[in-house]
């Protein structure tokens, strides 16, 4: 089966904060400038320092400052790196739970069925809600994380990253099926 999910970090799990203020205006600053504009950052960027808050569990995915940046473990990277695009920038940040690595998500993929799906959008075609999303499976293959030029600031994920999460006991992220499941077929 055939499966599209957005991301969506749980939020149960240990939140992490940046120490630094300088960090977290450069990164704030990048997120506006940079990741919100789907722009290549991998050049220039920082290092940057965060610590986990309490409880002091070890997420393999959180979300950053609730800016829909997501980081991820080492670990987790390790069970999804084969399957992800090369148009996906693995930033580096250290955590004092080991180095996370930011994924700024760059692969924009046209598969929508605009025709079969129901949603509502701007003149310029950006969707501001939808109650059904149809993809075109044919043009999904070997897709496991992108976006979709008409919902530019959603990252959606396969079935692949929901099976390297299951396989290998990731925890982090979301797979509701009422919540987040977008879209499968048989």
């Amino acid at each position: 089966m055939a499966a599209v999910w957005s991301l969506e970090t749980d939020n149960d799990f240990t939140k992490f904060y940046f120490p630094l203020e300088e960090d977290k205006k450069k990164f704030d600053e990048i997120v506006v400038n940079y990741f919100e504009q789907s722009k290549p950052v991998s050049k220039f960027w920082p290092i940057l320092l965060m610590l986990r808050g309490e409880p002091m569990k070890h997420p393999d995915f959180f979300e950053i400052d609730n800016s829909n940046t997501l980081a991820i473990s080492e670990k987790a990277l390790g069970h999804i790196k084969g399957g992800l695009n090369k148009q996906i920038e693995l930033l580096p940040i250290q955590t004092d739970a080991g180095m996370y690595y930011i994924l700024n998500v760059l692969n924009f993929v046209d598969c929508l069925n605009l025709n079969e799906s129901k949603y509502i959008a701007t003149s310029n075609g950006i969707i501001v809600s939808y109650s059904l999303l149809e993809f075109e499976e044919k043009k999904l293959s070997e897709q496991n994380m992108f976006k979709i030029p008409q919902l530019p600031y959603y990252t959606f994920i396969s079935s692949y990253i929901h099976d390297q999460c299951e396989d290998h006991d990731l925890h982090g992220l979301t797979f509701d099926p009422r919540l987040n499941l977008v879209w499968y077929a048989d």
